[in-house]
């Protein structure tokens, strides 16, 4: 009998995975923000809408946080937790509510804790090597991070390098670029200030970048496909 990997059979975590690929533009919220704020953040997500949501497991109250986005979200709105750096992270995610989680790197034992429970696991990758690792333990999409230290159009070789991957794109991505990361062959982009703006903020001016970053995603995706 073939070895167990991550991914070695279907599962709830492989259509988690399957419905991230197909989101598009994805919400990281890592700065910290009071419960308040937190719910409004949510539901202008939910109404822009934006299919997809990342918490800093940093963040204070997280736990509480993801169980609202959850709840709130519904089908609607999947849910995950980043900053993964070791099984107890892996272990308090899923028990926050966590639909999926972001490491930093590859953790194979977190991964392995992760599928134990059920849990999508996106690992960072920036290298070659990384991206070949990962897909060599099984797992099939992975978070190409920090995105703007070797720049978008190394995505290519992280997807000739390991070709059964997706790859997300994080990290100093800007609308700009939205179009770079498509033709370099994204999965997905995650946006953090962009989207969600440390300082002052509305719902509306939310709403209104997430619509933008979708029509632009949207448009690229378009016409890289004609």
């Amino acid at each position: 009998m073939a070895a167990e990997t991550p991914y070695s059979a279907a599962s709830r975590r492989q259509v988690i995975a399957q419905r991230l690929a197909e989101t598009g533009i994805i919400a990281h919220i890592r700065d910290a923000f009071s419960t308040q704020a937190l719910t409004e953040i949510g539901d202008a997500l939910l109404a822009a809408p934006v299919g997809a949501v990342v918490l800093a497991m940093a963040h204070s109250n997280a736990d509480d946080t993801i169980d609202m986005l959850r709840r709130r979200g519904r089908e609607f709105l999947l849910v995950g937790a980043s900053e993964i750096e070791s099984v107890a992270d892996v272990e308090a995610a899923a028990a926050a509510g966590a639909q999926f989680v972001i490491s930093p790197y590859l953790h194979e034992m977190a991964a392995r804790r992760a599928a134990a429970l059920d849990l999508l696991y996106i690992p960072g990758v920036l290298t070659t090597g990384e991206a070949i690792l990962a897909q060599n333990c099984g797992l099939r999409l992975l978070c190409y991070a920090p995105a703007d230290v070797l720049g978008l159009e190394h995505l290519a070789d992280l997807r000739q390098a390991a070709p059964e991957a997706v790859f997300l794109a994080a990290g100093g991505i800007d609308a700009d670029q939205v179009e770079i990361a498509v033709r370099a062959g994204a999965g997905g982009l995650i946006f953090d200030d962009v989207l969600i703006p440390g300082g002052r903020w509305t719902q509306a001016q939310i709403i209104t970048a997430a619509r933008t970053l979708q029509g632009l995603w949207e448009t690229a995706c378009a016409d890289y496909e004609a």
